[in-house]
């Protein structure tokens, strides 16, 4: 008997004791089937086997063993169990063919059920793993799709979401600014306080989950790398000064003051880095923002930022995990220190996008540094300013002092890049010394840079002791990072020519000495009839410059335009974005203020006309905004805004922004940049407050005069003589929208001049109109009846004010009358054909040769575009001039 014919003699009986033995020996899944089911599959296999065998034909066992593995994924069979089985078949039929076959036949009998059997498992096997494989990728694409949809959704839902915070925020500052009970006010903090926390973490899980649906996408764009610095830096300045942290930038010379990248992004990784450094280091400590090239190209350049702190460290076992989603190094409780854990996430995704790498280095107990690497473009055509002294300053001796070891070594190293002599000494008293020996020596010292607090004997003390017993005259700069109330006046009286505050960059403290020296000061002779300040360093490069404000509300733009002018800044106006790309498409103008909210076309719409025009595409705009708040840069900047300054107008931060922006693009400055005189009549002292109004914060506010501040009161009760009777009319009308727009142009203008419990009124009853769903009419009712009545109360305040004075008409022209007749007519002349640039121009040159009084007529009417009422006043004025010949 052969093998084939064994095989067929046991066709019957091979199964049936398969089946039984699969049943009694397997168990599992085969125990609890019919027997009939399991005779069904042996013989099903065993004529499988039976074709492989005899025919070498796979087809039948690859068929068997697809349904055997569909009804193991249904819950059947698992593979052990078949495997056990195909070892029983093994089982049974070795002994048949024992007893049937001999010699070369056996052992070929059994090279065939071997080569069979182990064909049989293996495919199997290969089968339950594909399978299983298969069913694996399928739940991990099913997780994928599900995780991905959930980050869409958020990211998607990322302006719903902010809007209703940033509203809360909003109305508790405006809250936080009226006169309240302290109960009150100590909950409103707790709210106020509690809302950005909430804030921060939902824009951490919202940029989160935007990185991980792959929405976040980086927006190339110019910027410069120390306004960034600058920005980022400026919003830790009330923390650092609290926490008696010195915070400090080291910027390395070479790097160009220009790059091209996503400007908002780099913004986002130092803020998330800083932010950390602030809340894990104690008070008295140092953090240091260093940024140097770690590559560069001709067109490239890759830069090295480390934030390094003196906080509390990091234990190593806690470093590997740092930049992992969801994880903290104090994981506990109780953990002291709030945070979502997602920052140093967010901060390592956003790093790989910039083609770099984030690490962190750390020493528990001594502090940390976090250290990464991000690639940006050179920007074409920008030359990097030289820092250079003129040839009068070069090789000044420089003393500094400051007991901040990591301070002294930047500012040596930037002084030494101008070109002085520097030495520095750790503290005033050590400072003193040198400045007795300095007496006699024959290179004394021209500069002092002065640290404010310091150990033992302060900045001010020592200043003031220079100047009371030292015979040389020298030049004296306070570097504080604490500014507290009043100590500008104390430096002043103290004899201190300037303040440069902390962090300092190389271009502040450039400009701040030759501020403090002179345009054409010589070493000899230093000049100290000047106090430098941010505001005076920015302020003179700003004058003659031409601005383009932007703005519907008249008692905005009053102060706007006073403050502008107060420089020497050329001021045309637009009252909606509309006009503003009219005007900015036919004049030519350094830079322009744009408002958000306007009738007709905002700002964001505006801006981006102006973008889409090649020809003006690249001038600066910057955004007025009521509310600087957590998103509004986003949105400025998206809609190609190149930044932003919050209302109520600061005029440090405004004329920064503009000189920052402006010079990026700076021409020639116009050849007649004159600077207003102003009304400086004696109108008395301002009270510090009237009914509504908080009348010597605002001055403070604003450093206006009080003579240009109570002609912007007086303008603010003549533009809403009418403003009652409209608010009752279009309630009245039910007229919501317009009730809205009225209400919110209000709010702008009585926060510009202190008038805050209005302001709050109008915010509410501009937030009760917002959302046609939700509108409450007893609601709305209440809170329109309030704002008249704070409207009445604050106007009534005004009219117990002195008239705004009037300058006598024989105060004001100038001596030639041939030069002023024609700067007159070419001011009519621009008025007559309504040219707006023109007109710019040539008010600015007809300012001198007006009285303060006619200018202010005709400076009005040009605002409102009544040109032909300024032609008539400006004719009135010189008609008695001509007659008078």
């Amino acid at each position: 008997m052969n093998l084939i014919e064994l095989l067929q003699h046991q066709s019957k009986r091979l199964p049936h004791e398969w089946a039984q033995r699969i049943q009694t020996a397997v168990g599992g899944s085969y125990a609890d089937r019919p027997f009939e089911e399991l005779l069904t599959t042996t013989s099903k296999a065993c004529e499988a086997n039976f074709d492989i065998i005899v025919n070498e034909d796979y087809g039948r066992i690859d068929q068997f063993i697809e349904n055997i593995c569909k009804m193991r994924l249904a819950g059947g069979f698992t593979l052990s169990e078949v495997q056990r089985a195909f070892e029983i078949y093994r089982t049974i039929l070795t002994p048949l063919l024992v007893a049937a076959l001999h010699g070369d036949a056996l052992t070929a009998a059994f090279q065939k059920l071997n080569g069979c059997l182990e064909y049989t498992i293996n495919r199997f096997s290969e089968y339950f793993h594909n399978a299983a494989q298969e069913a694996l990728q399928k739940a991990k694409d099913e997780a994928e799709t599900a995780n991905l949809a959930k980050s869409r959704f958020l990211a998607t839902m990322s302006h719903e979401i902010r809007t209703p915070m940033n509203g809360v925020i909003a109305a508790a500052e405006l809250a936080l600014n009226e006169k309240l009970p302290d109960k009150t006010v100590r909950y409103l903090k707790i709210i106020h306080t509690s809302a950005y926390s909430l804030l921060g973490i939902i824009n951490d899980i919202l940029d989160f989950s935007k990185i991980e649906a792959e929405k976040m996408e980086l927006i190339a764009r110019p910027f410069m790398l120390d306004e960034i610095l600058d920005r980022v830096l400026d919003a830790f300045h009330s923390k650092v000064a609290e926490s008696g942290i010195e915070l400090l930038v080291d910027i390395a010379p070479g790097l160009p003051a220009v790059l091209v990248g996503d400007s908002l992004r780099l913004q986002q990784i130092l803020t998330n880095l800083v932010s950390n450094a602030v809340k894990f280091t104690e008070k008295g400590g140092v953090i240091l923002v260093r940024i140097g090239a770690a590559e560069k190209t001709d067109k490239t350049v890759f830069l090295k930022i480390s934030v390094k702190d003196t906080g509390i460290g990091i234990a190593p076992e806690h470093l590997p995990l740092l930049f992992q989603p969801f994880i903290q190094a104090d994981g506990s409780m109780t953990r002291k220190y709030e945070g979502t854990g997602l920052g140093l996430a967010i901060c390592k995704k956003l790093v790989c996008l910039m083609g770099g790498r984030i690490w962190a280095e750390s020493t528990l107990g001594k502090g940390s540094t976090f250290t990464f690497t991000a690639g940006f473009e050179r920007c074409a055509g920008v030359v990097p300013p030289t820092l250079k002294a003129p040839s009068s300053l070069r090789n000044i001796s420089v003393l500094v002092v400051d007991d901040c070891q990591e301070n002294r070594m930047i500012m040596e190293r930037m002084l030494n890049s101008f070109g002085f002599l520097v030495k520095t000494v750790e503290s005033a008293e050590k400072a003193l010394q040198i400045l007795q020996a300095d007496a006699v020596d024959e290179q004394p010292f021209d500069l002092i840079l002065m640290d404010w607090k310091m150990p033992g004997m302060d900045g001010l003390t020592a200043a003031g002791h220079i100047r009371r017993t030292m015979k040389r005259d020298r030049v004296i700069l306070l570097m504080t990072a604490f500014e507290a109330p009043g100590v500008r006046e104390e430096a002043e009286k103290a004899g201190i020519n300037g303040f440069l505050a902390k962090p300092i960059y190389p271009s502040e403290l450039f400009n701040a000495v030759m501020n403090a020296f002179g345009k054409t000061a010589v070493k000899s002779e230093i000049t100290r009839n000047r106090f430098t300040t941010r505001e005076s360093i920015y302020g003179e490069r700003l004058r003659g410059r031409r601005v383009l404000l932007v703005e519907d509300n008249p008692t905005n733009r009053e102060i706007a335009t006073a403050v502008l002018e107060s420089v020497g800044i050329q001021v045309a106006t637009a009252t909606n974005g509309r006009e503003a790309v009219t005007a900015v498409t036919a004049g030519t103008y350094d830079a322009v203020l744009m408002d958000i909210q306007m009738p007709e076309m905002d700002g964001f719409e505006a801006t981006r006309a102006i973008r889409d025009n090649p020809s003006v595409h690249q001038i600066p705009i910057i955004a007025m905004t009521a509310h600087a708040m957590k998103g509004d840069e986003e949105q400025c900047l998206a809609a190609g805004m190149d930044g932003y300054v919050s209302k109520p107008i600061n005029q440090d931060r405004l004329f920064h922004a503009l000189w920052r922006n402006i010079k990026r693009l700076a021409g020639p400055l116009p050849v007649s940049a004159p600077v207003p005189a102003g009304v400086e009549s004696d109108v008395g002292v301002l009270p510090d407050y009237l009914p509504g109004i908080r009348v010597r914060e605002t001055v403070d506010a604003l450093r206006l005069a009080p003579s240009t501040f109570l002609k912007i009161l007086a303008g603010f009760a003549a533009h809403n003589a009418d403003t009652a009777a409209t608010l009752e009319m279009l309630w009245g009308r039910r007229d919501y929208e317009s009730l809205r727009q009225l209400a919110h142009a209000l709010k702008g203008s009585a926060a510009n001049i202190g008038a805050t419990a209005l302001a709050i009124s109008t915010q509410k009853l501009e937030e009760a109109l917002a959302d046609a769903a939700k509108r409450n009419e007893n609601n709305i009712s209440v809170l329109t009846a309030e704002a008249i009545l704070l409207l009445a109360e604050v106007r009534g305040g005004i009219e117990t004010l002195p008239p705004v004075p009037s300058a006598p008409i024989t105060d004001s022209p100038p001596a030639d009358p041939a030069q002023r007749s024609q700067t007159l007519d070419r001011l009519v002349g621009g008025l007559q054909l309504a040219d707006p640039e023109a007109i710019a121009l040539s008010f600015a040159a007809a300012r001198p040769y007006l009285p303060a009084a006619v200018s202010a007529e005709v400076g009005a009417y040009i605002d409102s575009y009544d040109y032909d009422k300024a032609i008539e006043r400006i004719r009135s004025f010189t008609i008695p001039i001509h007659q008078a010949k």
